[in-house]
């Protein structure tokens, strides 16, 4: 427990938490012959819940929202596994697997991790 900063170690530790959700569950989450749909349905049930588990009580910095969407935005691209192009510049790759992993999470009805923190949030304020 930190007494200078509270949500930094409790994020850090959910973010752990949640790897170490998305490695127990990887070969489910990364097997090919299920659809993409429910994989991500069961990332955003498994995963995701473990990371935003107690996220009512956070008051996240910027850069602690960028660590939480860069989590986030990295366990979907494996996820969806959207291969590179032979010439594709690895930048240009990533802006893209990101964008439609989003898209694809998004047709899956998941919510995005930042989004759904500041909803709980919001509600637990009342």
């Amino acid at each position: 427990m930190s007494l200078d900063d509270p949500t930094k170690p409790e994020l850090e530790n959910r973010l752990a938490i949640g790897w170490r959700k998305f490695w127990a569950l990887k070969k489910s989450l990364l097997n090919r012959s299920v659809s993409r749909n429910k994989r991500l349905r069961l990332f955003g049930t498994t995963v995701g819940s473990s990371v935003l588990y107690g996220s009512h009580a956070w008051t996240p910095r910027a850069d602690e929202i960028r660590q939480i969407r860069t989590t986030q935005n990295r366990m979907l691209r494996r996820i969806c596994q959207i291969s590179k192009g032979a010439e594709e510049p690895w930048i240009d790759w990533i802006k893209r697997a990101t964008h439609q992993s989003r898209q694809l999470a998004q047709a899956a009805n998941l919510r995005d991790w930042v989004e759904e923190q500041a909803r709980r949030k919001y509600q637990w304020a009342g």
